[in-house]
């Protein structure tokens, strides 16, 4: 089984790809995430930063996460 981070992660992609969350789209806050995704706060941290990182997601800590202008097409 996946660690709980991963499905979060997949979960975010998802939207991403679906087109529910479009580029420029600013994503729910990480405590509505946690809420929304039935996980802890620390847990969507993990997952945001991990998405920042392959380019999915932009934005700085403390301050609000957006989808990346240009996100990953085929990851």
């Amino acid at each position: 089984m996946p660690a709980e981070y991963v499905r979060v992660y997949e979960s975010v992609v998802a939207r991403i790809r679906s087109g529910e969350w479009p580029p420029g789209h600013q994503l729910p806050s990480i405590a509505r995430l946690a809420d929304e995704l039935d996980t802890s706060q620390t847990t969507v941290k993990s997952a945001l930063m991990l998405l920042g990182r392959d380019g999915w997601t932009r934005g700085q800590q403390g301050k609000a996460t957006y989808v990346a202008d240009h996100p990953p097409v085929g990851s």
